[in-house]
């Protein structure tokens, strides 16, 4: 059998290109090449769509983590914080006593809690010093001393909204943008107090202590914004 020569070989394949190729269709064409070339594409749209949706979900669980675990963390603050306020009510008579260092421990303890809580648990704690007796409360037609002293304490965004909080004592504390709504807040003592951004709409403020507060762009109890500068 006789081989054929390359010239001969090229010589087929051309007419053999040109046989298959002269008679086709716009559409055959686009079978030949366009639709395996839109294949690929789709396919290469859909790995590269799956991988930014397998990185977003990573980054989801990494940020549900965090979170979670910065909550727990601040319930972990808390609850340290309450057993040990609690231990120094019931063991150490922390409302009666005269202790220097007693007094000091309780008063270091509640400022470190307040630095690594957020706004909502700081609420709880707040909660927990007033229905201890601890930042003052209504006893017969008195209040209470105050035992736990929060000038410059950090209450920045606290929710304090809709409570009975006669007596309580928030002298020098930094409530900015907090929320004493419907607050019943008599006979407190408020001042020195920053209450920028904060929203008194509705609290009473009978008897209570006002001298020296900023009231920044407060909504007062009539719900007007305060007119005193913010300088």
């Amino acid at each position: 059998m006789r081989t054929k020569s390359p010239k001969q070989n090229r010589k087929s394949f051309l007419k053999w290109f040109n046989d298959g190729t002269k008679n086709k269709t716009s559409w055959e064409w686009m079978e030949l090449i366009i639709i395996p070339l839109s294949i690929a594409f789709i396919v290469g749209a859909i790995e590269i769509l799956n991988s930014l949706r397998q990185q977003k979900l990573e980054l989801e669980i990494s940020n549900y983590q965090g979170a979670l675990s910065q909550q727990i963390k601040q319930q972990e603050t808390l609850e340290k914080y309450l057993e040990k306020m609690t231990d120094l009510l019931i063991n150490h008579q922390l409302l009666t006593t005269e202790r220097h260092e007693i007094l000091s421990v309780a008063q270091g303890l509640t400022f470190t809690a307040l630095t690594g809580l957020d706004s909502s648990n700081k609420k709880f704690l707040l909660r927990f010093l007033y229905e201890s007796q601890l930042i003052g409360y209504p006893n017969s037609k008195k209040c209470t001393a105050q035992i736990i002293k929060l000038n410059r304490a950090d209450l920045k965004n606290i929710d304090i909204g809709d409570l009975n909080w006669q007596c309580v004592n928030l002298l020098g504390a930094d409530l900015r943008g907090a929320n004493l709504k419907n607050t019943i807040l008599s006979y407190s003592d408020l001042r020195y107090t920053n209450l920028s951004n904060a929203d008194l709409s509705n609290a009473q403020l009978e008897n209570a202590q006002l001298d020296k507060i900023v009231f920044c762009n407060t909504t007062m109890p009539d719900s007007t914004k305060s007119k005193q500068s913010c300088k």
